[in-house]
């Protein structure tokens, strides 16, 4: 367990450091990222919902290792059937050839805003968790990063160095910004929706979802899965 994860814990359930004054502190559900902590591959949507799996036999007011327990090889069948596995990792890293048990190490995975909000207003959490996505940003020192949706996308670019006028063009929605992404970063970032526009909400249909993942493996061919 990185520090990091421990500090997001801690911070996000008693409202200290960075969470102090934010309007989601106080919270247990919150994300403090999993998977590869040393994983070329950073991974970044823009907030979670819970429950993801069945808690109810884990002591949510306890210290992290509830959460660790769910992402060792023992659960790994609850992990496959977790819709960012199901339907993006998988997708995702099978065609590359990689094992369903190898993915979850290929990946690590965190969120632009750490607890649930709710109806969207992610710009005041945001601005509380910026040092914590920044952080990790810098620790996992990733050779490229996924961002999964709009909001996850204008954060992370914003945190690169993009600036507003640039970010203010972004259109997520477009197939022409799915893939590796036009803005120069370093890492390079790939963005797409977030998956849950395309099992939730019915935004995208089958045919642009796989237009979606393919995206993204073009965009690992092109960095971190070079021949």
């Amino acid at each position: 367990m990185a520090d990091i994860q421990q500090e997001i814990w801690e911070n996000s359930k008693h409202g200290e450091g960075a969470c102090r004054g934010c309007p989601k502190a106080g919270s247990e559900y919150n994300h403090p990222g999993f998977f590869n902590y040393e994983a070329d591959i950073l991974i970044i949507e823009e907030a979670p919902s819970f429950p993801h799996f069945d808690f109810a036999d884990y002591d949510r007011s306890g210290d992290y290792e509830w959460y660790r327990t769910f992402y060792e090889e023992e659960h790994l069948d609850s992990i496959l059937s977790w819709p960012p596995v199901r339907l993006f990792l998988r997708p995702i890293f099978e065609p590359l050839g990689f094992e369903v048990s190898d993915i979850i190490e290929e990946v690590y995975m965190t969120s632009s805003v750490k607890c649930p909000v709710k109806n969207r207003k992610f710009d005041e959490p945001f601005t509380s968790c910026r040092s914590y996505l920044e952080q990790e940003i810098i620790e996992i020192d990733p050779e490229v990063i996924i961002t999964a949706g709009k909001l996850a996308t204008e954060g992370t670019a914003g945190l690169l160095g993009v600036s507003p006028t640039q970010i203010r063009d972004l259109s997520i929605s477009k197939p022409e910004w799915w893939g590796l992404s036009k803005f120069d970063t370093s890492p390079p970032l790939i963005h797409i929706p977030h998956w849950g526009y395309y099992d939730n909400h019915n935004r995208l249909t089958d045919e642009e979802w796989d237009e979606c993942l393919h995206s993204v493996r073009e965009g690992l061919r092109d960095t971190i899965y070079t021949d």
